[in-house]
């Protein structure tokens, strides 16, 4: 299409979703009027941490959405990529994608599903 990933998400997603205040970037969160701030754990109790870009790997970590967008898209997934009467995405890829990422094992990398993965 030559459209980029992102442009992809809004127009074939968010818009007919109605998800006006989602986006996939950092930059785009950061200058939201409204958002939450991140937070960590520490010897002296919650304290601030720095936002950490997703913006690299964008389709796996980058949806930015408020409580009741995000309802409207787990809807989407749980209705096999349909949105009333109109097909969003194809039932194959809803499949996929609520399946946990591959584990390597011997890897040092993290073993939780991610977020997306909900099976």
């Amino acid at each position: 299409t030559g459209a980029s990933w992102a442009e992809l998400v809004r127009r074939r997603l968010f818009e007919p979703l109605g998800m006006s205040r989602s986006n996939v970037s950092l930059r785009q969160l950061e200058s939201s009027p409204d958002f939450a701030l991140p937070y960590g754990e520490s010897p002296a109790g919650p304290r601030r941490v720095a936002f950490r870009s997703m913006d690299a790997i964008g389709p796996a970590a980058s949806i930015n959405a408020n409580a009741v967008e995000l309802v409207r898209f787990v809807g989407l997934q749980l209705a096999g990529g349909r949105f009333g009467d109109r097909r969003l995405m194809p039932g194959h890829v809803v499949g996929v994608s609520s399946y946990p990422p591959v584990v390597v094992t011997g890897s040092s990398a993290p073993t939780t599903p991610s977020t997306a993965s909900w099976r």
